[in-house]
């Protein structure tokens, strides 16, 4: 983003205002990087704590995938898989 900035404020006439491709939205962008990664290195707790609730929430999505797809097979057996459905 920084060298986007730089690039742009030597050829204003490459920016584009309608897209919002300008110096001045790059440099706004960096900082917002810089300001995010900083509170990410200062703050590893609760990123690891939020990679916890994640993974702990895609745990139990399985485990629920598992047992729909238990029940879909127990409440389909003796229908056979090639079978057309009928209307």
């Amino acid at each position: 983003m920084k060298l986007l900035a730089t690039y742009f404020s030597r050829h204003k006439g490459h920016e584009n205002k309608e897209l919002a491709v300008t110096a001045a939205r790059a440099r706004s962008l960096h900082a917002a990087l810089l300001a995010a990664r900083t509170l990410v290195d200062k703050h590893p707790d609760r990123q690891k704590a939020a990679l916890e609730v994640r993974d702990e929430a895609i745990e139990q999505l399985r485990k629920r995938l598992r047992a729909t797809l238990g029940e879909l097979d127990m409440n389909l057996k003796g229908i056979p898989r090639n079978r057309p459905l009928s209307a």
